[in-house]
């Protein structure tokens, strides 16, 4: 499935400004994604906090970082049904601990079911091919990117790139 493709699947939620007060602290922004990507769905206090906790068990292994503004939180969680993927943008950067050293503006955080190993694979090479992460176009495409309102614009941003390749 193309990246586009997966905006348009109902695992993919619009875009959550990351609040400033959460900017120096991973572990609240996990909290703040996991509650908002898991609103909704049926899914317990005790079940959000184990998402909570698989998202900071991976990034303590290895900063999730990929360079270029951008982090793909990403994590295996026994209790969810179901591939979630929540998108959000801190305009002003988060530091990260990147590849790169440098701030996140963009993350993409991945929940899939424990039963499911490598089913974040997909989407997120599809993301990171689209963005071009390393190339020189890889730093206009997530500016724009940070200023998408909506996974719709979003998403026709997506598919102008793939019309290039």
């Amino acid at each position: 499935m193309s990246a586009s493709g997966w905006l348009d699947t109902g695992v993919f939620a619009n875009p959550f400004v990351v609040p400033p007060q959460y900017v120096g602290d991973k572990l609240a922004i996990f909290r703040a994604m996991v509650k908002l990507m898991l609103k909704g769905r049926g899914y317990s206090a005790d079940q959000v906090a184990l998402a909570v906790q698989s998202l900071w068990g991976r990034e303590r292994q290895q900063s999730t970082g990929v360079g270029c503004g951008v982090a793909v939180p990403h994590g295996k969680v026994e209790c969810i049904r179901e591939m979630y993927i929540g998108w959000f943008v801190s305009p002003n950067g988060i530091e990260w601990d990147s590849l790169d050293g440098e701030p996140v503006h963009l993350l993409f955080c991945i929940l899939v079911p424990a039963g499911r190993p490598g089913a974040h694979l997909m989407p997120l090479g599809e993301f990171l091919r689209v963005a071009r992460i390393g190339s020189d176009e890889s730093t206009a495409f997530w500016m724009k990117a940070v200023q998408c309102e909506s996974k719709e614009t979003f998403s026709r941003l997506l598919r102008s790139i793939e019309g290039d390749d």
